[in-house]
This record gives structure tokens, sequence and C-alpha cells, in this order.
């Protein structure tokens, strides 16, 4: 134990000396730890509680002296014996991380309640949590959510931010998105930042909250700006298509980058293609195809289909039809429609695989019976020339009937109204008439 070697005058009992419990406190305010162990020691000898849950915690923390969690239980012990609610809560804390103690939740759940019965915030949070697991104690969901409610009120953030979980999940608690929506608020104006991410979520989503794309990216900005890496990249997506901010693709990139860098997978492939579209930044394929790179590697299909693009190409990699293939096929295993769409591509046209028209309509298939429309166009192709599929008329009919209602006008639309009347000008009235059913029957299928 520290001792002290006090002066002559304080020896002689002379008052100007007398230990004094709050220039203790504010030596440790100023950080003058050696001060303020020399006030508090005495004290804490004498059986002063504030004293010595101080005392403790100097050693708990190892503030002023070495760390020493025996010292700091031996205080902490003695403080909260004498009712001292600081020294009872971080009492409990000991026992459940079993520091300078013998881990036991039991209990830490003890002393948990005796500094939560005097209104100990960071007891309440913590005994809240142990109920709420029946972690040395019983299990009870609704006597842990009123020690968080209690622990919330006080202004605990972790404690305001788990009971917004509870309520937003619903499993444990009846779901109730405007209750979430408060608390994540409280632990959000509290500075919070995960707080600030999820009401964020909740204004996008319009869920407890009424639906308001300026309140989610005001949230989404105070937490990206303290790193969270989710709402970096939803920031960015905001700023990409306008909503809540005026748009502006160079904040989009800035956004985009931050999250990007932090590993955020969807940030990698919208940053990546900025760079390939030359939006908010200069256009630059090299840097393209590293972040799609990065988030191929993170199996983002997107991303593996937009490289493969780039390897056909050669911009920004060189150009490999064999890496494009194995990319489009990568990406389409993951049922990517325009990768589907670009492994009939391969196949019909022999780009990094041996062409095979077989191959080309079942993957063309794949994309069609999903609503693409380019997919759509090329089936009436096939089926209009017998390349890969049976020759069939009407087949070939009902595909570009329905690419033709799928495109925008345009060229493509053009080109797949053009083909149908063609055909429909050469089909019999009950052929005619059986492509218009199938026509109109048909619906979109994800089914491969």
């Amino acid at each position: 134990m520290r001792r002290l070697i006090l002066p002559v005058t304080c020896a002689l009992g002379l008052g100007a000396c007398a230990p004094d419990y709050q220039k203790g406190v504010d030596a440790a305010a100023r950080g003058d730890y050696e001060t303020a162990i020399e006030q508090w020691q005495p004290l804490a000898d004498q059986g002063h509680p504030e004293a010595q849950s101080r005392l403790g915690e100097v050693y708990f923390q190892g503030t002023g002296v070495t760390r020493n969690y025996q010292q700091a239980a031996r205080w902490v012990r003695q403080a909260a014996e004498q009712g001292e609610p600081e020294a009872q809560a971080l009492l409990g804390q000991m026992y459940q991380s079993g520091l300078g103690v013998e881990r036991s939740l039991e209990e830490a759940a003890v002393w948990y309640q005796a500094a939560a019965n005097r209104g100990q915030p960071f007891a309440q949070y913590r005994l809240g949590l142990l109920v709420l697991e029946g972690h040395g104690v019983d299990q009870d969901t609704k006597r842990a959510a009123a020690l968080l409610e209690d622990a919330g009120a006080q202004g605990i953030a972790p404690a305001q931010l788990k009971l917004a979980e509870l309520y937003s999940a619903g499993d444990r608690l009846p779901q109730d998105y405007a209750v979430a929506a408060r608390w994540y608020r409280a632990a959000a104006e509290g500075g919070n930042p995960i707080a600030q991410d999820r009401l964020a979520d909740l204004f996008e989503e319009g869920r407890g909250v009424p639906q308001s794309y300026e309140n989610a990216a005001h949230w989404w900005s105070q937490a990206a700006d303290q790193g969270v890496v989710d709402a970096q990249a939803k920031l960015g997506y905001m700023y990409e298509e306008g909503l809540g901010v005026a748009q502006n693709y160079g904040q989009a990139a800035k956004w985009y980058r931050l999250a990007a860098d932090q590993g955020a997978a969807g940030a990698q492939n919208n940053l990546a293609n900025f760079y390939e579209q030359g939006l908010g930044v200069p256009q630059d394929y090299e840097r393209a195809a590293a972040y799609y790179g990065l988030a191929a590697g993170q199996e983002v299909a997107a991303a593996e289909n937009s490289l493969g693009n780039l390897y056909e190409a050669g911009q920004g990699v060189e150009n490999s039809f064999e890496s494009a293939a194995a990319y489009w096929r990568s990406a389409a295993r993951r049922g990517y429609v325009e990768a589907e769409y670009n492994m009939g591509h391969a196949y019909a046209n022999g780009v990094g695989v041996p062409k095979d028209y077989r191959l080309a309509a079942e993957w063309w298939k794949k994309a069609a019976n999903k609503g693409y429309a380019p997919a759509m166009t090329k089936l009436g192709f096939l089926y209009r020339l017998g390349q890969g599929v049976r020759q069939d008329p009407v087949q070939s009919y009902v595909w570009f009937n329905l690419a033709a209602a799928r495109f925008p006008p345009g060229t493509d639309q053009a080109i797949a109204a053009g083909n149908r009347d063609e055909i429909a000008s050469r089909l019999s009235s009950a052929q005619l008439a059986k492509g218009n059913r199938l026509s109109v029957t048909w619906r979109p299928s994800n089914n491969s």
C-alpha cells in the first residue's frame, strides 16, 4: 500500500494539512492523481467510504498508481459494505469480470442490485443485462426491461440502445417501433453513433416515425462523421440519388470511399462504378477494376459481373476473355441476371468459352424468365433461327412480344417490336392466338 510522508506541520495535527476529500476530487479532475491520492489515502484508512471508493477506482484504472486489481477490490469492498453505490457497482463489475476477485455472476448480481437500489445507473444497466439473460439471477424479461429503462432514463446510452433493439426485434418484448425510435433517439441525441445509424434506418423506412429521407440523411451524417461504415455507405447512396439531400456525386464518392476503405463491399462496388463512369471522380478504369476486385473478393455478384465486362473490353485490366467469362459465371451462379445474360453472350459468341448455342439459350432463358428484356430479345432470335433450341415461330413471337413490352421507347424496343410484327405476319390465326395467350399468362420467375 502507498505510504505517505507528511510534512511536520501535518504530523503536528495543524488543520491546514488535514486531508480533504473534495480537494482530492478537484485534483483528480485536473489529472493530478498524486495529490488526489494524498488526500484520499488517510481518509480511506479512517473508513471514509467515498475516499475508499475513489481509491479503489484509482487502483482499478491504474491512474496515478500501478494498476492493482487486488488493492482495488480491497478498497472497493470496504466502501461497498458501507453502502457506497459507486463502489457497489464497481465491485459487481469486478465479480462479473473476475478482476481482483474470483469470478461469480451471482455475487455480481448481488452487488449490482445493492447499487441499483440506490439509483446507480450503470449497475441498473448491467444488472438488467444479467436478468435479461438469466446469468447469476433468475431470468425475467419484464424486470430486465424495468432496470434498463431506469438506466436509460438517467442517460446511459448502452441501456437506451439495448431497449431500442429489444422493442425493434420484438422477440422478447412486444415489437413497438415507436418505442424503439424513442430510445434510439435518446441515445442518438447523446452522440451514440450506432443509435444514430439505426434511427436513420427507421426514418428511411417510416417505422415508428414518419418516413423522412431528410431525417434519415441527417442521422446517417452524424453516424458517418463518427466512422460508422454502414452510415457512410448509406449516406453515399443518399447523395448519389438525391434523397434527403441535394444530389452530389462528389459527396457520394467521398462517403463511398470512406466506407469502401473500411471494407464495405457494397460501397466498394458503388465507388468502382463511379470510377468507371466518371461520376464525382475522374474516370479511371484501373481504379474501377481495383475496387470491383475488392468487392468481387467479397462475393458481390454485381462487382463480379462488372469486372468481367472490364476484362472483356480490356479497360483498366489486360484484356482476357477467359477472365471475363469466369467472373460472369461466378456472378451468374449467384443468380445475378445481367451475368446470366452475359454468359449467354459468351456462349453465343465464344467469348472465353467454346461457342455453344444450346448453353447460350439456357443462360438467356434464365435471365428472360426473370423479366430481363435483352435476354428475351436474344431468345426470340434463337427460336426464330433454331439456334440452340428447336425452331419455333410461336415462341419467337412470345419472347419478342414480351421484350417489346418491357423495353422503354427506343432502339431496343423497336428491334423487338419489329421482329414480333414480322413474325406475326407469318403466323396462322391459331398460332397468333396461342402466342398472345402465352404472352398474357407469362409471369417472371426466379427459378433457374
